[in-house]
């Protein structure tokens, strides 16, 4: 038996590297010179990074297949497929009662003899929720397979049996991140008897970030018949996390001249705070004959410490106009940072007969996954390039 989810137990993520721009600016002010020079410094970055990712993978064959999201409503999915020389046989008989007490029932069946194909599926919908099946039969190559969902606002779970190898798991995603950050430091030089050149810098620094994630997860049903499209059932999610971050940040640098025009540098940063982080978020049901499928709503806050450590190494020249140009490349590494997991709870099972041509499925309710948030590690590395004017 095959028991996944439409969102996979972990940290929510894609495969693949998010493609970021960072736009900077910044000023200072010198408020003492001399050997123990002192100044202020005001810094602000603006972050977008946007990820896409699109993968197909087939399902599993014979079964049964269960694919499950939230928690399912009460019901049952009886199915059954066989086939052989006198043709092939698909049945299934669907029942729930959703979470308003609405119930809902369908019971369906194909028989294709040698020659024939069938492709049908149905759907009813209740108060908050329904029932879908589809069936696909083809007599002449002694196929058959047999599916059934139940759904209602607070989640989903399909069942699959049979022949379900050419089906495919279809998901689309999008993963887009801006983040805003402002820091105000205190910087002064620190005074060495060599060429080196050692800043040191501390002082506030606050930053807003705001995560959406789209996913688009949908089961395309195989059809068996050219002149028929396969039905397709699947879960459309939308998820933003929000969190704000504050705290102090301490930096340091060591530079010194390469050559006549260049000078070499090597920052270390560190930042240590709180963050505060928000989640909303809901998932959708989509079937077909099916325009507004029920809603699954996600809420959560969380708060925490967190931290971060970075280096970056560059060099840098003067240009015309009194202008600096900086190449650089630069690594970071948080620490607890608020990030959104689908944790699994109670993952709905189905229970197949022993010549394995019956399946069945009973859902009481249960949370099988649940979005909440959480924190983990991340990174960062890149190149940059500035130019700085003074006036």
């Amino acid at each position: 038996m095959s028991v996944s989810s439409l969102h996979p137990s972990g940290v929510f993520h894609s495969n693949g590297q998010h493609r970021q721009i960072t736009f900077s600016q910044s000023a200072a002010w010198t408020v003492q010179d001399g050997p123990r020079s002192f100044f202020v410094e005001w810094s602000g970055d603006l972050s977008v990074s946007r990820l896409n990712t699109s993968q197909r993978s087939r399902l599993g064959n014979g079964g049964p297949v269960v694919l499950s999201f939230g928690s399912a409503p009460d019901g049952t999915i009886d199915l059954n497929s066989s086939s052989g020389p006198a043709g092939a046989v698909a049945t299934a008989d669907v029942s729930l009662t959703d979470n308003t007490g609405g119930t809902g029932t369908i019971t369906s069946s194909a028989f294709s003899p040698p020659g024939g194909a069938i492709t049908q599926q149905a759907i009813t919908t209740t108060a908050s929720g329904g029932a879908f099946t589809a069936l696909t039969t083809d007599g002449t190559n002694a196929l058959s397979a047999s599916y059934g969902a139940i759904f209602d606002a607070g989640g989903f779970v399909l069942s699959g049996l049979g022949d379900t190898q050419n089906s495919e798991v279809v998901i689309e995603a999008t993963d887009r991140i801006t983040s805003v950050r402002q820091q105000i430091l205190g910087g002064w030089q620190i005074p060495t008897t060599s060429d080196w050149t050692i800043t040191a810098k501390v002082g506030p620094t606050l930053t807003v970030t705001d995560r959406s994630l789209s996913r688009d997860e949908m089961v395309e049903i195989a059809p068996t018949t050219n002149s028929a499209n396969g039905p397709t059932i699947g879960l459309t999610s939308r998820d933003t996390v929000t969190s704000s971050t504050y705290g102090a940040a301490t930096q340091i640098s060591f530079s010194r001249p390469l050559t006549d025009a260049w000078t070499g540098s090597i920052g270390l940063s560190a930042e240590i705070g709180r963050f505060d982080s928000k989640y909303s978020g809901y998932s959708r049901v989509t079937a077909p004959s099916l325009s507004d499928g029920p809603e699954i709503r996600h809420r959560d806050r969380l708060s925490g410490a967190t931290g971060r450590a970075g280096l970056q190494i560059g060099v840098s020249r003067p240009i015309a106009l009194g202008g600096v140009l900086s190449l650089s490349l630069y690594g970071q590494r948080g620490f607890n940072q608020p990030t959104l997991r689908a944790t699994a709870l109670s993952p709905i099972t189905a229970t197949v007969s022993g010549t394995g041509e019956d399946a069945s499925l009973v859902s009481t309710g249960q949370q099988a996954y649940r979005n909440e948030l959480t924190t983990g590690s991340s990174w960062s590395a890149g190149a940059g390039v500035s130019v700085a004017y003074v006036f």
